[in-house]
């Protein structure tokens, strides 16, 4: 179960006094915790990945922020924080798959609705491609209906 690996991951770091990845870890595990405290459940996979996906859409939005600054330690830090949580996601299909997997779920739809559109492919491909992706295809999809 992935909330066992955090925790062991954060031991392990704690042995090898890595800060960054402890600190990084220990902060996607809260907001896991915080989403199953919402959600009035126990930690899932998902949930994990959903506090894991929070975290890092932080991290990325300080990593832009620094963009003009790439010599700072923080700039270096926020960055090897996003490649350790990345690590831990699984891996997002490509454009090429997504379209596809887009194509076939709304022929099967019959909707030109875009709300609906994207109401059913998130549904299907939540957590397995990016979100900005996801949108492009069901766009790119119905320009051609």
């Amino acid at each position: 179960m992935m909330h066992n690996n955090i925790q062991a991951a954060i031991k392990d770091a704690m042995k090898s006094k890595d800060v960054d990845r402890r600190d990084t870890l220990k902060m996607a595990l809260s907001k896991a915790q915080a989403i199953a405290k919402d959600k009035k459940s126990d930690i899932t996979d998902d949930i994990m990945f959903d506090g894991i996906r929070k975290e890092l859409k932080q991290l990325n939005q300080t990593k832009d922020s620094l963009e003009n600054r790439k010599d700072t330690d923080l700039y270096k830090s926020t960055v090897y924080k996003i490649e350790v949580l990345t690590a831990y996601l699984p891996t997002m299909m490509s454009e090429e798959e997504v379209y596809k997997t887009v194509n076939s779920i709304l022929k099967t739809a019959g909707t030109t609705n875009k709300g609906q559109c994207m109401k059913l492919v998130m549904a299907e491909l939540k957590g397995k491609a990016d979100n900005k992706t996801i949108a492009k295809s069901v766009d790119t999809y119905l320009k051609t209906v």
